[in-house]
């Protein structure tokens, strides 16, 4: 599967590839944000894009806890990522076989 999964909630990824997405599609919102910000209000482009930075960073690092703290983040489909899923699968008790 390839393109932006979510951090949190089914089909969630945590890669380093898919929190970076998550950072890059966050940093083009920034942009055109801080465009828009500075034709409407006639104010510095630099100076929207800096104000808009925590928001990104914010934005990403709160979906990560959520998949973190909620059990329902996703490690993705490799193998050390299902060997993750099959060991927290075991320490709960799940079959990974159905009934």
């Amino acid at each position: 599967r390839n393109g932006l999964a979510p951090l949190y909630g089914d089909g969630a990824r945590f890669t380093a590839a898919n929190i970076a997405s998550h950072l890059g599609v966050g940093a083009g919102r920034s942009i055109a944000a801080a465009a828009t910000r500075s034709v409407i209000e006639g104010t510095s482009f630099g100076d929207n894009i800096i104000a808009t930075l925590p928001d990104v960073l914010a934005q990403t690092v709160v979906d990560v806890v959520a998949g973190v703290v909620t059990g329902r983040g996703g490690y993705g489909n490799s193998e050390s990522g299902m060997a993750i899923r099959a060991a927290k699968d075991a320490v709960r008790g799940d079959s990974l076989d159905p009934p």
